[in-house]
């Protein structure tokens, strides 16, 4: 009787650490099979292959699930350790950033920046910093009547944010110094570059690793929640991130909270939210299912709206754990996303191509100013997509 007892009290005692445990905090991540979690082996690399072949230059799968890596897979000569540019991806890392700040009680999202930064830039001066995390920090109208105006180099507004930390810490540190010691370390980065000397751009610049990212989408997943450090975020910041801010606005592109992008609707997930950046690095995050899926590479195609969409499309149902009402749900009702020829007819992607586009002339203006950050074969490769979609050369 006492040894069925002390069995029943390691069975439960696992359990409760399986429901627990949330993350690797700074240390190293924690594996498991996809059949502990929940989840097929089958599916899961069913759903790379889709993914591989869907998207062009995928260099990486990851799906971390119940806060472990259950299915990981490189390709093209990529490794754990390989850091590449991640191009406005970059800015959900700043929204992250300075929810950071936001716990450590430097100030809130819902603060003007008028007095906060050293400079408003091409902000209104009546914008709060909720603002600049939705892109409506341009509005001409505030605070009445937000428009979103995407700030794809993060020059004309975004950089406040980085400003706000440089301006408003105690330590005296630079926004990179600070960065690295109040974010990068607690969540355990070891590949993330982000930062030219004193200045950390919001709109772009970050080179990291897929499992970096995977850290960083497991944040929002848990809600600003983080092993060994309780809340990391304040769990209303981290939420209302993830939340549609001004529905409805003038000059919207879709569902979009705290530099994430939004899919209300989904089927699998309508809490999904997706950090998003040029060519396809894609970091997807659905906290109905505790989940969250890096794909990053290098597409060349012309719709750059598709990349991001399909590594969910194509991946998202292998999430569903067995115990989950939706385990098992039919395919049918995102079968127009997962069809590329239906997909690029679909408003979704009109709009989405219409930000891509303004995206790429952000990013032009970011590289053209910073150069020496990229080796000549990413300014090559980065120089056939501006050539391509209309922007003049670089070279």
């Amino acid at each position: 009787m006492r040894m069925l007892a002390s069995l029943l009290l390691a069975g439960a005692g696992a359990l409760c650490h399986a429901q627990n445990y949330r993350g690797p905090g700074d240390g190293p991540w924690e594996f498991a099979t996809p059949e502990e979690e929940g989840l097929s082996s089958e599916l899961l690399e069913l759903s790379e292959l889709e993914i591989n072949a869907a998207v062009g230059g995928r260099e990486c799968y990851i799906v971390v699930k119940n806060g472990k890596i259950v299915y990981e897979k490189y390709r093209r000569g990529r490794t754990i350790k390989t850091a590449t540019e991640m191009y406005s991806h970059t800015k959900s890392f700043a929204s992250s950033v300075f929810g950071r700040a936001v716990s450590l009680g430097y100030g809130t999202q819902y603060d003007g920046i008028e007095g906060k930064v050293a400079k408003t830039l091409q902000c209104n001066k009546r914008a709060t910093f909720e603002n600049v995390l939705t892109m409506t920090g341009q509005s001409p109208t505030l605070p009445s009547k937000p428009v979103f105006e995407y700030d794809g180099s993060g020059t004309m507004c975004l950089n406040t944010l980085s400003d706000f930390i440089k301006t408003n810490n105690p330590e005296g540190l630079t926004a990179p110094a600070w960065k690295d010691k109040h974010w990068a370390k607690p969540l355990g980065l070891e590949s993330t570059q982000w930062g030219r000397g004193n200045d950390l751009p919001c709109g772009g610049g970050c080179k990291t690793s897929c499992r970096d990212a995977a850290r960083v989408g497991l944040l929002f997943g848990n809600n600003g929640y983080w092993e060994g450090y309780g809340q990391f975020l304040t769990k209303e910041y981290a939420t209302r991130a993830q939340t549609w801010i001004f529905p409805g606005i003038p000059g919207e592109w879709g569902e979009y909270g705290y530099l994430l992008w939004l899919w209300v609707t989904d089927d699998v997930d309508p809490t999904y939210s997706n950090m998003n950046g040029a060519n396809g690095q894609c970091t997807s995050i659905s906290r109905e299912h505790n989940a969250v899926t890096v794909s990053f590479g290098h597409d060349t195609g012309p719709d750059q709206g598709w990349p991001c969409n399909a590594a969910w499309q194509f991946g998202k149902h292998a999430l569903v754990s067995r115990d989950h009402p939706k385990f098992n749900m039919s395919k049918t009702t995102s079968e127009v996303y997962r069809n590329r020829t239906l997909w690029e007819k679909t408003d979704r992607a009109k709009q989405v191509r219409m930000l891509a586009k303004l995206d790429l002339e952000g990013l032009r203006t970011f590289v053209v100013s910073n150069t020496d950050a990229f080796t000549s074969e990413e300014l090559k490769t980065i120089d056939r997509r501006f050539v391509m979609e209309g922007l003049p050369s670089i070279f």
